[in-house]
């Protein structure tokens, strides 16, 4: 089973408690600095380890560091790199998107997926 959450928050009351306590691989990006304390206390996490999630880097259509702990395999940060395709499928920042994705569909004919091949062709971040 996969769970997935932008708010470690997210995972309160009795079941989710057992969900994340018994999870055998966790994989945490950037969280804000009150989500810190809640990962601590519910996942049991060490200073070593809240300090590394604390430090992790969102570079914004570039990348993310991400924090993995692979149960007895061990933990570690590794960085997820975002190609065009990734970034103009899953980005939800209507500020900055919105108008490059109008004119890609205005150019494409309005078939999305021919819009999609644009951005990331003239737009790769």
């Amino acid at each position: 089973m996969i769970a997935i959450s932008q708010e470690l928050a997210d995972f309160t009351g009795k079941h989710a408690g057992v969900l994340i306590s018994q999870a055998s691989m966790r994989l945490f990006l950037q969280q804000q600095p009150g989500e810190l304390g809640f990962a601590k206390e519910k996942l049991r996490l060490t200073d070593e380890e809240i300090s590394a999630v604390a430090g992790l880097v969102t570079s914004k259509r570039e990348y993310s560091q991400a924090f993995l702990m692979n149960g007895k395999r061990g933990n570690g940060v590794l960085t997820i790199s975002v190609s065009g395709l990734e970034y103009w499928t899953a980005t939800s920042d209507p500020a900055n998107d919105e108008g490059p994705r109008r004119d890609a569909l205005r150019a494409s004919g309005g078939d999305p997926w021919r819009a999609l091949k644009l951005l990331c062709e003239t737009d790769a971040p």
